[in-house]
């Protein structure tokens, strides 16, 4: 009766939590597109700047007309309800790019908006032709800068768009200090830190031979010979930016100043330079500085969506011979959904069953067998509460919900996969009233993604328990043969497993095992092969209900039984805690055996305990023998008989110290007053 207010406490908890009606995080698919029509059935109503979307017309025309994004015309051809798809892309330090598909026709046009090619950041700077700056010949650049950051670029000649490539250089910081690297020919880095929040000068001087210097506010900081390479025709100058994968962007503190002589300055120049006395040198090639008011000098960035872009009105050129029937606008997504799902195979199943049964499964379990979480939804007989079409359980893994949490750590690509699986397993199967049509309908409608971006899945490693050197020892639960979770089930609840072969990596990496239970101080298995356990459990592979068993090949196993008899009675029943299901737990009472501790031998792990009063030390040889295992047991001085389970039970007894007691052989060491070494 004592528990019964808070158990009626933890019921109602329960009761409302689950009663309760939470706010939806998805949207269904048409509840991401902004309409654009309007009562003018010629004009769009877009009046706000937009970047990185997709655009959808369906028109009807008696001649070609223009779409134009921004000042950039497109044209499109006339027809009756012809659709057009536009996706408009322009992330900071790339061109806007434009995609073009056209009912009819099968081709997608690629359109790269020219002199788009912007810098983000405190950086108003339009990018320049690297023609105007060559850099494999004699040259000097400069820039004067203030940061904080350990990594980000101040200078650098390279691809308008796309990735770092041969022919590239770039003056940068890495790891807080300055930095040059020239495409696939090497690095140069100089010493001391630039990142201390204080203006420094940073020069960059090369010579015809391809040989460059480094120098930091007028003193040489590094140099290197032969580090060169031929300009590439179509690199531009950029300041603040390499390229998206390489050198990172100049996101904090401010590049005031940058110089270009075609021409090597002298180290007596340079220094004049650090001293604001650039004036008194020859007239630079090129010299920028930072506008005082830059905002008038940018593009705007517009923040909404997925990804941060350059924003742009869309607009279409007047002609009476226009009617639009459907226009509306959908942000762009890291990677597009369409094509994720409309790819959907064996192969992705068997990924989503993975990610399923290494994550999920713990909280909503299976068909078979529920999960930990009893509100967790059950695919299998549940109702969804936040939509069950694919993009809004994408949402829902993406955002969380409820007492489930976001997913950030998965890519579009896996979580579509593991929707896949549940979807295949569990709905379509046992739930088909939550199983929703895929039609193409549905699939036009899903968001496309940004082609620039390429997103990136964390890379597959093994697990850290696999990878972990737990050292030649690790106390943890063990099933040591196979079978059903009842009362004849052999666990060793209190396992102690020793590596037996040498070599390094710890446990895990051993081929040969024993596995003592300090419960009931008996060998429970020696057993090889090449794998140590198979990692089942919560504190491994997250699975509920389950024991971490051992595999391989089993040399000997002992059932759940004590191992030595009581040193009194000579009785081999069990004193311990019988559960709810009628397995014992808990060690056998002291006056019985008492697990002393394990020690560190030149032979290998070595194991101590009471039988009694009588101590016990035991240990294995740390090479097997041509598949024999020696296990060397001290049994101390004593005043009773004892009795050892060695293994099941044989027809005929070694000699006349072997008996079958209790369904096993048994040893028998009678009272002596001295110790005993049994090989």
């Amino acid at each position: 009766m004592k528990n019964g207010p808070l158990m009626a406490l933890a019921l109602l908890s329960l009761t409302s939590l689950t009663a309760q009606v939470l706010p939806p995080t998805s949207v269904p698919v048409n509840k991401t597109k902004t309409p654009l029509l309007t009562k003018q059935l010629d004009q769009l109503a877009q009046h706000d700047l937009q970047a990185n979307f997709r655009l959808f017309l369906k028109y009807s025309a008696k001649a070609d007309f223009i779409v134009k994004f921004g000042d950039h015309p497109i044209k499109v051809p006339a027809g009756e309800k012809v659709t057009t798809d536009f996706t408009f892309e322009h992330l900071p330090n790339s061109s806007a790019l434009i995609h073009l598909s056209t009912s009819g026709d099968p081709t997608t046009k690629r359109i790269e908006v020219p002199g788009s090619l912007a810098s983000d950041g405190n950086i108003a700077f339009k990018p320049r032709p690297g023609k105007d700056f060559p850099m494999d010949k004699a040259f000097t650049l400069m820039a004067r800068f203030t940061t904080t950051t350990e990594k980000g670029t101040l200078v650098a000649l390279a691809p308008a768009n796309g990735k770092w490539e041969r022919g590239g250089k770039t003056l940068f910081i890495q790891d807080g200090r300055l930095s040059y690297d020239v495409g696939w020919e090497g690095m140069v880095q100089g010493e001391g830190l630039v990142n201390d929040g204080k203006e420094h000068l940073a020069a960059l001087v090369g010579d015809h031979e391809g040989n460059v210097t480094l120098y930091l506010d007028g003193k040489k900081v590094a140099g290197a010979d032969d580090l060169t390479s031929k300009d590439k025709e179509g690199h531009t100058l950029k300041v603040g930016s390499t390229t998206k994968d390489f050198g990172g962007d100049f996101e904090d503190g401010s590049i005031e100043q940058v110089l270009f002589w075609k021409r090597s300055l002298s180290e007596k120049e340079i220094s004049t330079a650090a001293r604001k006395k650039i004036d008194e040198l020859n007239t630079p090639d090129f010299h920028w500085k930072k506008p005082g008011d830059s905002t008038n000098n940018q593009l705007n960035l517009v923040e909404t969506g997925t990804h941060p872009g350059y924003g742009t009105i869309v607009s279409l050129e007047k002609n009476k011979g226009i009617t639009i029937h459907e226009a509306w606008m959908q942000p762009l997504e890291t990677s597009d959904h369409r094509e994720i799902v409309r790819a959907w195979d064996k192969n992705s199943l068997k990924r989503g069953q993975e990610i399923y049964n290494q994550l999920c499964i713990t909280c909503h379990g299976s068909d078979k067998k529920e999960g930990s979480i009893p509100i967790a939804l059950k695919f299998h007989e549940g109702k969804f509460k936040n939509g069950h079409d694919p993009f809004r359980m994408y949402q829902t893994i993406t955002k969380g919900y409820g007492m489930m949490m976001p997913m950030p750590q998965f890519s579009t690509r896996q979580k579509y996969d593991v929707i896949h699986y549940i979807r295949q397993e569990y709905l379509k199967k046992h739930n088909p009233s939550q199983f929703s049509k895929i039609e193409d309908s549905y699939l036009d409608n899903l968001p496309r993604g940004i082609s620039q971006l390429d997103e990136k899945e964390s890379k597959k490693t093994p697990p850290p328990y696999k990878m972990m050197d737990f050292g030649n020892h690790l106390f943890w639960t063990y099933q040591i043969e196979p079978g059903p979770l009842d009362t004849n089930v052999n666990i060793a609840q209190k396992g102690l497993a020793i590596r037996l072969d040498p070599g390094l990596g710890g446990i895990s990496k051993g081929n040969s095992w024993a596995i003592y239970d300090h419960d009931t101080m008996r060998l429970a298995a020696i057993y090889t092969g090449d794998q140590f356990v198979n990692w089942k459990g919560i504190a491994f592979d997250g699975s509920h209900g389950t024991h971490t068993s051992i595999v391989g090949e089993r040399i000997l196993t002992n059932p759940d039984r004590p191992g030595w008899a009581h040193p009194e009675t000579g009785s081999w029943t069990p004193i311990r805690v019988k559960g709810k299901d009628g397995r014992l737990f808990g060690p056998l009472p002291k006056d019985w055996v008492t697990f002393k501790g394990i020690f560190l031998g030149k032979s290998g792990t070595a194991i101590q305990y009471l039988v009694g009063e009588t101590v016990i030390t035991e240990t294995f040889l740390n090479t097997p023998d041509k598949g024999v295992f020696h296990r060397l047991i001290q049994v101390g001085a004593g005043k009773s008989k004892l009795k050892m389970r060695v293994g099941k039970a044989t027809e005929k007894l070694p000699n006349k110290n072997y008996v079958i007691e209790d369904g096993s052989l048994c040893r028998i060491f009678e009272p002596s007053s001295q110790a005993l070494l049994l090989h």
